[in-house]
């Protein structure tokens, strides 16, 4: 059964970044599974970190070597974009002094020294209700 208006996510660890045309791609690109944008489109998802009015900071999700990358996606239907029901607000990465070491790095799990909490930082997003009630 279609709910035309349903507010959909697709989030988890893809293991591409949303630019990435092999896996996601972009909006001008038909022929890929998922069609990612900056904004809130009728035929593709919405991806946070192409959005350069969001605040992406360390600017990834997962760290290898000394580069980050955004691997883990909050991917939006754009009905979280057409002032009903819940709202996107805004996004990011939850990446603080816990989950860093004393080198700025992803304070990472270490099966040897059994130390560590992920090699992967949390992706959020703010979703706001509105109230679409008309009262008489």
């Amino acid at each position: 059964m279609q709910k035309p208006g349903s507010l959909i996510f697709i989030c988890g660890d893809t293991n591409e970044e949303c630019w990435d045309e092999k896996a996601l791609g972009k909006r001008e690109d038909k022929t890929s599974p998922l069609l990612v944008s900056d904004s809130f489109e009728y035929d593709s998802w919405y991806c946070f970190w192409m959005d350069g009015k969001q605040d992406n900071w360390p600017g990834g999700s997962y760290q290898y070597q000394d580069f980050f990358k955004c691997y883990d996606n909050i991917l939006i239907n754009q009905s979280a974009n057409d002032n009903s029901g819940f709202e996107f607000r805004k996004s990011g990465v939850l990446f603080t002094s816990m989950q860093r070491t004393a080198d700025g790095k992803i304070f990472a799990w270490n099966r040897k020294l059994l130390t560590g909490i992920s090699d992967h930082l949390p992706v959020w997003v703010v979703l706001e209700d509105v109230d679409i009630s008309i009262t008489k």
